[in-house]
């Protein structure tokens, strides 16, 4: 109706978008053919490759190309009479992707191991966790970051350590798991030794009829000092804990 003062019959809303995605801010006037103007945070925005104006009888529109995070704020369209509609424009983050993934790792007792992974983007913090347990940086877990690159090194390791192991960039996470064999007792070393000894001994001293029984003890039971063959074709005894 001629004389009424125009009103937004429909206001603009928030809109978001990711990087290299266009935004869209859209309103509609009650009266057509009035005369409008975009800011950005207070700023005039004038029609460029950067911003599209488009007019539609009632409906007038704001299409930002090819979004960044430096276009992210607080737009408004302004009408006459002071009449304004403002929405924000929110950049989203387009998520950290792991690149390398955590990979399944074995190791001794006594050693230390490296969790290696990278992400697609860099990331403020990672939050690295054994089971449901987040880890903190100590004596025994240490943290790496290099750009992309994020390192977890556990450090002297105990068959304990062993489970699942996990980096979690908030918005992907990576899972491996990590096997911890305990140190030999040293009954392969002495168990070596035993048949070196008893190489060397049957190549100087038993002809080929010659036959030995070799009797194995428990752990509690001592290594003897020396090997005594009973003779040619006799029997001799000999134990090694195992």
């Amino acid at each position: 109706v001629s004389g009424e003062a125009p009103v937004f019959s429909r206001e603009l809303q928030e809109v978001s978008a990711a990087n290299g995605e266009d935004a869209t801010f859209c309103c509609e006037l009650s009266q057509p053919g009035l005369e409008v103007s975009w800011f950005k945070d207070g700023k005039s925005i004038r029609k460029s490759q950067k911003y599209e104006i488009v007019t539609e009888q009632k409906v007038v529109k704001l299409i930002v190309r090819n979004v960044s995070a430096k276009d992210s704020g607080e737009y408004s369209c302004e009408a006459t009479r002071g009449l304004t509609s403002k929405a924000k424009l929110e950049f989203k983050a387009l998520p950290a992707l792991f690149i390398q993934e955590l990979k399944n790792q074995k190791a001794v007792e006594g050693e230390s191991v490296t969790w290696s992974c990278e992400l697609s983007k860099s990331s403020s913090a990672v939050q690295w966790r054994k089971g449901e347990v987040e880890l903190c940086s100590c004596a025994k877990y240490e943290f790496k970051q290099d750009g992309h690159h994020f390192q977890l090194i556990i450090h002297n390791l105990e068959p304990e350590d062993s489970g699942e192991y996990t980096c979690d960039s908030g918005d992907r996470q990576s899972t491996a798991r990590l096997a911890v064999q305990g140190r030999s007792t040293g009954v392969n070393r002495r168990f070596h030794d035993f048949i070196t000894i008893m190489l060397i001994f049957i190549t100087l001293h038993h002809p080929p009829s010659s036959s030995l029984i070799f009797i194995f003890y428990s752990e509690a039971s001592s290594v003897p000092d020396t090997f005594n063959p009973a003779g040619s074709g006799a029997r001799g005894e000999c134990g090694v804990p195992v």
